[in-house]
């Protein structure tokens, strides 16, 4: 799990990977950390929780997908596009 922290503004400001997270016999979640100490995690804490299942044709399928956008958009938006007019801005 992606053990996720946020800022006092709600927002998110970093994820630390966990693994072997557990519940410990007296109901406990616990994990391992890097130094090998036990650690509990508050029940309401914030986690990341993402699975990938594709098959190995779902690659060929997106790279073609992905072109195909690339092709439709980057023409037309090249000097409209928020991030670049905002990334400029801040230059």
């Amino acid at each position: 799990r992606g053990v996720c922290s946020k800022g006092a503004d709600g927002n998110l400001t970093g994820v630390v990977e966990r693994t072997a997270i557990s519940y410990a016999p007296n109901g406990d979640i616990v994990f391992t950390d890097e130094n090998g100490i036990e650690q509990t995690l508050d029940p309401m804490t914030p986690v990341s929780m993402n699975l990938w299942g594709f098959t190995p044709d779902y690659f060929d399928y997106s790279e073609r997908e992905f072109r195909t956008f690339l092709v439709l958009h980057s023409a037309r938006d090249r000097h409209s596009h928020p991030f670049r007019r905002s990334h400029r801005q801040s230059a």
